[in-house]
């Protein structure tokens, strides 16, 4: 096992509520080898103390996200223009380039804003763009909305927002990071 500081960057260390946690990490047997997977603990923990559910396998995604952005997002891009279901358009500007980006995500609705899954993990690029910038919009159901800075929100309070099938979706897949955007309606 590995300490933090030993060559490696822990995953989540920019996430605000991982931030100040020990890490540890060991390896788990997968079909192309072996993948480290990190395990977060509170200060002081001892043992096998850990906290249930935190746990990052480091994986190469860059397949599936490359797939995703040629094939899936076209597709969703057209869903996300009607008004059905919970897809939106978010439009961010990049923090180093300066070009426009527009993805399709999914979003739940809640009374001053939106609830959105962090399904790839709080680094996403998108999220980075929204902290740098600290404003985006996002086109729902035919309706634009402007946001400031997205918040990290609590995984109890965001999962209450979302409706039951969502929910047993993102605890079967691990998903534990969420954020909400404050916004309001243009116009």
């Amino acid at each position: 096992m590995r300490a933090e500081g030993e060559g490696f960057e822990p995953p989540g260390s920019l996430h605000p509520r991982l931030f100040s946690r020990q890490l540890q990490s060991t390896t788990l047997p997968s079909l192309h080898g072996t993948l480290p997977v990190y395990e977060v603990r509170r200060p002081g923990a001892t043992g096998s103390a850990f906290l249930e559910g935190e746990k990052y396998v480091k994986q190469d995604n860059k397949r599936r996200r490359t797939f995703v952005k040629r094939f899936v997002n076209p597709l969703l891009r057209n869903v996300a223009r009607s008004s059905r279901g919970p897809f939106a358009l978010l439009r961010h500007v990049g923090r180093r380039s300066g070009k426009a980006y527009e993805i399709p995500i999914m979003v739940w609705r809640v009374e001053d804003g939106f609830v959105i899954a962090l399904t790839y993990g709080p680094h996403v690029d998108w999220l980075r763009n929204l902290q740098a910038a600290n404003q985006g919009s996002l086109r729902w159901h035919k309706q634009e909305y402007v946001f400031q800075r997205p918040e990290f929100i609590d995984e109890r309070a965001a999962m209450s927002a979302l409706p039951p099938i969502i929910r047993g979706v993102l605890r079967r897949f691990g998903t534990h990071d969420f954020v909400k955007l404050v916004s309001r309606p243009v116009g």
